[in-house]
Parts: structure tokens; C-alpha cells; sequence
């Protein structure tokens, strides 16, 4: 399954076991309930994290 970030829109590598090459990040929603975030390593490099996520809304 591919993903791609939710900053830049690039497709996140997998390696050969499956897991991917970045970072999936959960943040709870209005309704208490767990939303996925992928987000790729250049990005999490650039300091792109969780709190910039719940700006994003």
C-alpha cells in the first residue's frame, strides 16, 4: 500500500518488510477518535511535526 505525505504530496517509500520510510502520527479528532498522518523523512527533517498538524486544520 502506498502513502503519501501530507506536507509535500510525495509518495513514502516502503522498504522490503513493508514498513514504511517516515512517520505515521496519530491525532486524536473532534470526535475523540485516532486520524492517521503520514508524513516522509524530508519533511519530519524540515521539523514538521504533530503540532504543525492540528494548525493545519
Amino acid at each position: 500500500m502506498t502513502h503519501k505525505c501530507e506536507f509535500c504530496n510525495e509518495k513514502i517509500a516502503e522498504d522490503e518488510m513493508g514498513k514504511i520510510e517516515g512517520t505515521m502520527i496519530k491525532v486524536k479528532d473532534k470526535e475523540n477518535k485516532n486520524e492517521l498522518h503520514y508524513i516522509c523523512g524530508e519533511c519530519q527533517k524540515k521539523g514538521k511535526t504533530k503540532e504543525m498538524l492540528t494548525k493545519k486544520k
